[in-house]
Parts: structure tokens; C-alpha cells; sequence
């Protein structure tokens, strides 16, 4: 039994993954801090990703997959964060909706999320920090940000991907989820504990396969809405951002 079901909050996550079988065990360790459900919106993925999630015992997980006729849609993405997460509603205090390189963290999260359910506190805008390294790192018992300690904060392409569903209407994301418009009883957490750790950039190299296999599948509505246009920059374009903001990322350890 997950250790939360004795903590009086109940959390589900929803996930989309597509192909990710090398972050599978990182965020696995990340989720098992708070989850009591774990819901992966699977793409089809033609890796391991799905072996792996299901090996996992710490917690209850569950795959609800779905079919984009192997295309990467922005519109497919956007329906499912606006309206997956309300399966959950009635079921539990807070829902975590976010990408598969998206991980949320507290020194205290059990803590914080008491500290929200007590206060009434409907949503969180969690500080956020891409991760950089030049190698992709090897698993570990350590939480990857023990690992990976050098993060560019990012706050403006945030995400408000921790709410309450029984009290969040509607989420309202836009394309990308780095906006929204939420409707209901909006009443937002007042700390800063609470962090959001981007794993996007955990080297060079997956950085580039990521964006290839991304732009070998971008539908013909991203493309001409410009949705994930960054998948399609030439390779030493890709390179020279992440040197440049690798150049300036900061030790996360001396904010959380």
C-alpha cells in the first residue's frame, strides 16, 4: 500500500508518454513521493515504456492508451490535459497533469500538499527549472535532481499543472500548457516549496533524438499552427541554445 493512502491526501497523476523508456525509472521515484494513482496517456509507444510502468508496485498505475495515427498533435494533447484529468473528480484532492519529463517535488510534498488541502488552496503554479547535463546520467536510488544539479529557471513557460478537481471546473490550458484560463474556485498556493523539474535537456545528444523522432512525427495542424516549430530547427541551432543556457543555469540545490 502506498504510503499516502495514510496521509489523508489522495493524488492522481496523468502523464502523456510517448517512447520513454529512459526516464521511465527516474519518474517513477518522483511519483512514488505522492502518488496514490498514476494514469499514463500512452501514445502507442513502440519502446519498453509500457513494460516497465507496469513492473512498478510502490503505487497504482494504469495505462489508458490512446491512438494519434502516429502523428505528435498538439490538438490530441490539448484535449487530453484539459479534460483526462476529470475522471478524477469526486476521487481525489489534487490532480498532477503534466508531460513525461515534467516532475513535481517538495523537500516536504506530503507537507505542502496538507498545507493546501487545510488552506483551501485549489491550484499551484510550482517554480520551475529545466534541467541541463552533458551526460544523460545513469539510474540511481538518489532522485534525479541529486543527480542532475545545474537548472535554468524558466518561470515564464511554467505550468499550473497541480490543481484540485472538485473545485477546478475547467483547467483551460492553451497549446503547449504554458498558459490556461481556470474556472471554479480559484485560490492559489501562497509558497514556494513546491518545484517543477523539466528534464528536457539531459544532454546534447538526447536532446537531438528526441527532436528528430518529434519532428518525423509532427501532424500537418502543428505544422501550420507552428506547434513545436523548435523540433524542426537545424541540429547546431538545438546545440548552441543548450550551451548558451547551460552556461547560466544555477545550482538548484541552494533553492529548494
Amino acid at each position: 500500500m502506498n504510503a499516502l493512502n495514510e496521509k489523508e491526501v489522495k493524488v492522481d497523476v496523468y502523464v502523456l508518454c510517448y517512447n520513454e523508456e529512459k526516464l521511465v525509472p527516474f519518474m517513477l521515484d518522483y511519483w512514488a513521493e505522492f502518488a496514490t494513482n498514476v494514469y499514463v496517456c500512452d501514445n502507442m509507444s513502440t519502446d519498453n515504456s509500457v513494460e516497465l510502468l507496469l513492473k512498478e508496485k510502490r503505487f497504482n498505475i494504469e495505462i489508458l492508451t490512446y491512438n494519434s495515427n502516429n502523428e505528435l498533435n498538439d490538438g490530441i494533447f490539448l484535449y487530453l490535459k484539459n479534460n483526462i484529468w476529470k475522471r478524477s473528480i469526486g476521487k481525489c484532492d489534487f490532480v498532477v497533469m503534466c508531460d513525461f519529463d515534467e516532475a513535481l517535488y517538495s523537500n516536504n510534498i506530503i507537507g505542502e500538499l496538507k498545507y493546501m488541502k487545510d488552506n483551501n488552496m485549489t491550484i499551484c503554479f510550482p517554480k520551475i527549472f529545466d534541467m541541463y547535463s552533458q551526460e544523460f546520467p545513469t539510474y540511481d536510488v538518489d532522485l534525479l535532481h541529486d543527480i542532475i544539479k545545474l537548472g535554468f529557471p524558466y518561470q515564464e513557460f511554467g505550468k499550473r499543472l497541480l490543481f484540485n478537481p472538485n473545485e477546478i471546473k475547467e483547467i483551460n490550458y492553451a497549446p503547449g500548457a504554458h498558459t490556461c484560463n481556470p474556472i471554479g474556485n480559484v485560490k492559489y498556493y501562497d509558497r514556494e516549496n513546491i518545484f517543477l523539474f523539466h528534464y528536457k535537456s539531459l544532454s546534447i545528444e538526447y536532446i537531438l533524438n528526441r527532436y528528430k523522432m518529434y519532428r518525423e512525427r509532427l501532424s500537418t495542424l502543428n505544422i501550420n499552427n507552428k506547434w513545436g516549430i523548435q523540433y524542426s530547427f537545424e541540429d547546431q541551432k538545438s546545440i548552441d541554445f543548450f550551451n548558451e543556457t547551460y552556461s547560466k543555469c544555477v545550482n538548484v540545490k541552494d533553492y529548494i
